[in-house]
């Protein structure tokens, strides 16, 4: 490149429609949000609300999008910038791989985070978990004296039970063992397995074979039907907490892949706001149907998240609908003093567009293909037509973007 190509020129403002960019904010700021509250909304009403088989090829179709944008977008524009002669022959001749470098990290500190925030995540539920159930047993226990009536007003007199660790009893009870050794021919045969004997159980010696039966019984109503299984680790309470775990970890890649589409959705906003003339009017339409698809492809993401409010699928899909719009506000600010040469210009979006190739790149192959569809239960048990149109819909999604990168 020649050294006046890198020579900083600023916006010709003669050219520059302020009305028209200001109005584009708008537009921009439909296409993102009708994209990206379609599928929010969809889910909250039976109306509107998608069949399975829909949602899951609109899925499949949002990650042919995620990983388009980031080879066809991203990727290129990346790697030019961080190799422009205008930043310098460190850039330029002494190392031209800083785009890929950039990428690299990025995904490898995605991986990072996302293992960090599920550990944590794991590692919370289990103590929750273990002090729900230990909370519930001891309740449960004493209430029982309460309940039956031959029984006094309090948990077993003289016994103090406590389990901890979520220890699981081996079959179903019939009765509660003697806490007397020296009565156990008198008494019905112990149901306690070994592994509830091993748990850190204290028993008093002064419980009357009615009130073993009638806490054995309590134990059992409160597995079948109050369903909290308090003190059984294998089976369903375990299952929960696998369920509650793949939960919170669809949330965490889903706020990272939101921040990596928001990163390039600013970027993208600050080069439309900086532009004018023709570029501008070809580059406005490329965008408004990036926008709309990207926000489908995000928006389908957040409906499968489950939250405690509802609001929280809303305010999501709302941040992702104000980043471009803000990136273009943020453009048409600094459209009289922008160069596309200048190295500052260059290393931001460089810096910005390499990041979000990362993010964009782990997620999808990682959480998206991966885990979303070779290794899901629910795509491999369906019918080899449903599996073609899973893949179909996903080059589908990868081919749309690719076409809308020749024009912006």
């Amino acid at each position: 490149m020649a050294a006046d190509e890198c020579q900083v020129e600023t916006n010709d403002m003669s050219q520059y429609d302020l009305g028209l960019h200001i109005a584009c904010i708008f537009i921009i700021l439909s296409a993102s949000g009708l994209g990206v509250f379609l599928p929010v909304i969809a889910s909250k009403f039976k109306s509107l609300r998608f069949s399975a088989n829909v949602l899951m090829l609109s899925k499949q179709f949002g990650t042919g999008i995620i990983l388009s944008t980031a080879f066809i977008h991203m990727l290129p524009a990346a790697m030019s910038n961080l190799s422009s002669p205008c930043l310098g022959p460190l850039f330029s001749e002494n190392y031209t791989a800083f785009g890929g470098l950039f990428i690299l990290l990025s995904s490898l500190f995605m991986h990072c985070i996302e293992f960090i925030a599920v550990e944590h995540n794991e590692r919370r539920m289990r103590d929750s978990a273990g002090t729900l159930e230990s909370g519930l047993v001891e309740r449960n226990l004493g209430e029982l004296g309460a309940k039956k009536g031959d029984a006094p007003s309090t948990s077993c007199p003289g016994h103090t039970i406590t389990i901890a660790g979520a220890k699981s009893f081996s079959g179903s009870c019939s009765s509660v063992s003697s806490c007397d050794s020296d009565q156990e021919s008198q008494e019905p045969k112990g149901c306690l397995s070994p592994a509830m004997k091993s748990s850190r159980s204290s028993v008093t010696k002064q419980a009357s074979p009615k009130l073993n039966e009638a806490l054995a019984e309590e134990m059992r109503d409160d597995v079948q039907i109050k369903h909290h299984h308090p003190i059984q680790e294998s089976g369903h309470s375990h299952s929960h907490g696998l369920s509650l775990l793949d939960k919170s970890q669809r949330r965490i890649s889903t706020y990272i892949l939101e921040a990596g589409i928001m990163a390039h959705s600013v970027i993208i906003g600050v080069s439309l706001g900086v532009s004018y003339g023709s570029n501008f009017t070809g580059l406005m339409i490329a965008l408004v149907v990036h926008q709309f698809f990207e926000g489908f492809a995000l928006g389908a993401r957040i409906a499968e998240l489950d939250f405690e409010t509802t609001y929280t699928h809303y305010i999501m899909a709302l941040i992702f609908s104000l980043t471009t719009p803000t990136g273009v506000a943020i453009g048409i600010g600094i459209a009289s003093s922008y160069s596309a040469k200048s190295s500052s210009a260059l290393l931001v979006e460089g810096i910005f567009d390499s990041i979000s190739t990362g993010i964009l790149l782990y997620m999808g192959y990682v959480n998206l293909l991966a885990v979303e569809f070779n290794l899901n239960s629910e795509i491999r048990s369906q019918s080899k037509k449903l599996k073609t149109l899973c893949f179909l819909a996903l080059w589908a999604g990868a081919a749309v973007m690719a076409v809308i990168g020749r024009f912006a």
